[in-house]
């Protein structure tokens, strides 16, 4: 899709803070990059707050921030665990 609308694409690793290693060397080899397809790794917490500050669109701002706090990543012990923690 990046390459029909001549746009640059990212693939952006996604982690709590607290599982923060550095991913881009387990992930980089396996991930074919060139200059404008590019591979890259940031806390969760990171990224929504960005876009909590700098999405300009109220509406999207709100929509985006809403999935990464209800963001799921299945059960663990029959009880079903966020992905991300929530916090602002």
């Amino acid at each position: 899709m990046a390459n029909r609308m001549d746009k640059d694409f990212v693939l952006l690793s996604l982690t709590p803070s607290e599982l923060d290693r550095d991913l881009l060397d387990v992930f980089r080899p396996l991930v074919r990059q060139s200059d404008r397809r590019t591979y890259r790794h940031s806390p969760w917490e990171e990224v929504r707050s960005f876009i909590y500050q700098n999405l300009p669109v109220q509406q999207e701002r709100q929509q985006v921030v809403k999935y990464l706090d209800e963001k799921t990543a299945g059960y663990i012990g029959g009880r079903l665990q966020k992905a991300f923690c929530c916090g602002e």
